[in-house]
């Protein structure tokens, strides 16, 4: 009776440290990160399903060329060059491969519209008649 309550002892402690371990393992395999990044369209390829956005970084201009998930290849018909967008990616073998595309409004860093000295005379005028 000792030998089977020894034994017994003896097989919950080896489950208990490696029931747990045993968990840890199946849980270790890498999943894809979802990233994101905001910034002008430059262009929408619909035959090849792809999706080129700028952005400033450190004060360069930055290009980056996602692929479209299939989720994401419906957002791309509504698209137009300098619209500001975020996506949403996945980086895996070297492509960055869009999951979502959102248009956004433009941003305090984005560029605003120059005035030309015609728009900035009437304005002068227009307030000068008042």
């Amino acid at each position: 009776m000792k030998r089977a309550l020894k034994s017994l002892a003896i097989a919950l402690a080896l489950v208990s440290v490696a029931g747990p371990s045993m968990t840890f393992a199946a849980q270790d395999t890498p999943k894809e990160r979802v990233k994101h990044l905001t910034g002008a369209v430059v262009s929408v390829n619909q035959d090849a399903k792809t999706l080129t956005v700028k952005r400033m970084v450190k004060q360069k201009e930055h290009e980056y060329t996602f692929a479209a998930s299939k989720d994401a290849a419906a957002t791309l018909t509504q698209l137009k060059p300098g619209e500001q967008v975020r996506v949403s990616y996945v980086e895996a073998a070297g492509t960055m491969t869009a999951e979502s595309i959102a248009v956004v409004p433009m941003t305090k860093h984005a560029k605003a519209p120059v005035k030309t000295d015609a728009s900035a005379s009437k304005t002068e005028a227009s307030t000068s008649q008042k």
